[in-house]
C-alpha cells in the first residue's frame, strides 16, 4: 500500500483523535521509501476494548502480541520489543500527521527496528537512513544562491573564506578565471595551499581527472610553472600543487551525459545544448596566451561531446554548432574577435544585460545550478573521510554555495 490507499482506509475508521496511532512500516510508506503490507496501530485500552465489541478478532502471533485484526489492519495495545517498550502518549508527542492522521516518526521506527533485529528491520533501518541523508542533503541544497540572488551582489575575486565544524575545516579560494602565469592570484592559491596543508583538493572543470590523475600528474611533472597555467589555468595550477605535495585531488563535477540528460529533461533542445557547449569554450580560448585558432581549439570538445550523447542523426560540425549561434544570436560570430566572449554563456542575468541574454544564459543558468548542487553533494561526501579540504574553483561558484556550505558545517 502507499501513501494515500493508507491514510484513505485509516481515515475510513473514524477513530477518535489521541486515541491511536499508525504504526509499523506505515510510516515507511507515507514518507515514499517503500510500500506497506498491512496497517499497524497502537491504540489506547478504550479503543481496543471497543474495536473487539465491533467485531475485531483477536490473532495470537506470541502469547505477548495478541493484536486485533480486521481487513488490513492490526490493533495493538502495546508495542514490547524488549528494550523498546514505548506508550501511545510518548509517540503521538513525536508523531508525524500527515493529512491529520498520527504517524510514528521515523526516528522511533527506527528504534524499533533497531531493537527488533530481524533481517528486514535491518534493510529498513538503511532505507531510513539513506531517505534521512538525502533530506538532509536537499534542505543543504535549497541554499545553494540563485542565479537571480547574485546578480544583486557585489564580491571581492578572488573570494576566500574558512568554514570549521569539529575537526573538520573547508578552505575555499574563489578564484577568476585566468590563465596568465603573471597573475599574482597563482601565488595566492600557493601561499593559501601551503598555510592549510590539505588532505584534500578539488578543482573546477578537469573532465575525467578520477581516471586520468596519472597521466595528467605525469603531463605536470614535466611542465614549468608557467606552462602549467597557460594550459589549465586555476585548475590545472592546484592540481600541480596537489600533485607535488602527494595530496589527493578530485575535480567534482557531473558526468557530462548527466548534464545533457538534466538539460533535455528541462525542456533545451539538442541544437541549442550543442551551440552552448561550442559558444561555453570561447572564454577559456581567448584566456590564452597562444591561440592556434578556435575551430583547432575546440574540436575535441566536439568529439567528447558526441561519443557522450550519440544523438541519431544529428550534425555535429563544427560550422552547425556556429550557424546554430548565429540564428539564436541574429548575426554572424567573428570567433577569433570577441570582445566579451562570456556574454554569451554568463549564467548571471544581470540587470544591464539582461535583455540581451538568450536560451544560451538560460541553458547555462540551468548547468550551474546543476554543477553547484553536484559539487555540494561531492563535498558533503568528501568531509567524511577527509578533514582538511582545499577548493579552487570560479568565484561565482564561491559565493553562490556559500550559504550551503555554512548550512552543511552546522551539523
Amino acid at each position: 500500500m502507499k501513501k494515500e490507499e493508507i491514510i484513505g482506509k485509516v481515515k475510513a475508521l473514524n477513530l477518535p483523535k489521541g486515541s491511536y496511532i499508525v504504526f509499523g512500516s506505515c510510516p515507511l510508506a507515507v514518507a515514499g521509501i517503500r510500500e506497506a503490507n498491512d496497517i499497524d496501530l497502537l491504540v489506547s485500552e478504550e479503543l481496543f476494548a471497543k474495536l473487539k465489541e465491533t467485531g475485531w478478532q483477536e490473532l495470537r502471533k506470541s502469547p505477548n502480541d495478541i493484536p486485533l485484526v480486521h481487513d488490513v489492519f492490526e490493533a495493538h495495545k502495546s508495542w514490547n520489543f524488549g528494550s523498546y517498550n514505548p506508550t501511545l502518549a510518548h509517540l503521538l508527542s513525536t508523531a508525524t500527521l500527515v493529512d491529520e492522521i498520527p504517524f510514528a516518526s521515523l526516528k522511533e521506527v527506527r528504534r524499533w527496528k533497531l531493537a527488533s533485529g530481524r533481517p528486514k528491520d535491518l534493510a529498513d533501518i538503511e532505507l531510513i537512513d539513506k531517505y534521512i541523508q538525502n533530506k538532509n542533503i536537499n534542505h543543504i541544497l535549497e541554499k545553494i544562491m540563485t542565479a537571480e540572488e547574485y546578480s544583486r551582489l557585489k564580491h571581492k575575486t578572488p573570494y576566500l573564506y574558512t568554514l570549521r565544524s569539529g575537526d573538520k575545516e573547508l578552505f575555499y579560494f574563489g578564484a577568476r578565471h585566468s590563465r596568465n602565469p603573471k597573475d599574482a592570484m597563482f601565488a595566492e592559491i600557493e601561499k593559501e595551499f601551503n598555510a592549510i596543508r590539505p588532505d584534500m583538493v578539488f578543482v573546477e572543470g578537469i573532465s575525467g581527472l578520477s581516471q586520468k590523475r596519472a597521466r595528467y600528474e605525469e603531463e605536470i611533472k614535466n611542465m614549468s610553472r608557467e606552462k602549467i597555467i597557460d594550459f589549465a589555468g586555476e585548475s590545472g595550477f592546484p592540481l600541480a600543487l596537489a600533485t607535488q605535495n602527494s595530496v589527493a585531488c578530485e575535480s567534482p563535477e557531473p558526468k557530462d551525459s548527466d548534464l545533457y540528460n538534466f538539460l533535455l529533461d528541462a525542456g533545451f533542445s539538442k541544437e541549442h545544448i550543442f551551440a552552448y557547449e561550442v559558444f561555453q569554450i570561447l572564454p577559456q580560448y581567448h584566456r590564452r596566451a597562444n591561440r592556434a585558432g578556435f575551430k583547432n581549439d575546440v574540436t575535441p570538445f566536439i568529439e567528447r561531446f558526441e561519443q557522450e550523447t550519440r544523438w541519431e542523426n544529428f550534425d555535429y560540425s563544427y560550422e552547425h554548432a556556429l550557424k546554430i549561434g548565429a540564428e539564436i544570436l541574429g548575426k554572424g560570430i567573428d570567433v577569433e574577435n570577441v570582445e566579451q566572449p562570456t556574454d554569451y554563456i554568463d549564467p548571471i542575468p544581470w540587470k544591464s544585460k539582461k535583455g540581451a541574454q538568450t536560451v544560451l544564459n538560460e541553458i547555462s543558468r540551468g548547468a550551474s545550478l546543476y554543477r553547484d548542487q553536484y559539487m555540494v553533494k561531492e563535498i558533503a561526501a568528501a568531509l567524511e573521510h577527509h578533514k582538511k579540504l582545499f577548493i579552487v574553483f570560479g568565484a561565482s561558484h564561491a559565493v553562490m554555495q556559500e550559504p550551503a556550505l555554512r548550512e552543511l558545517m552546522k551539523g
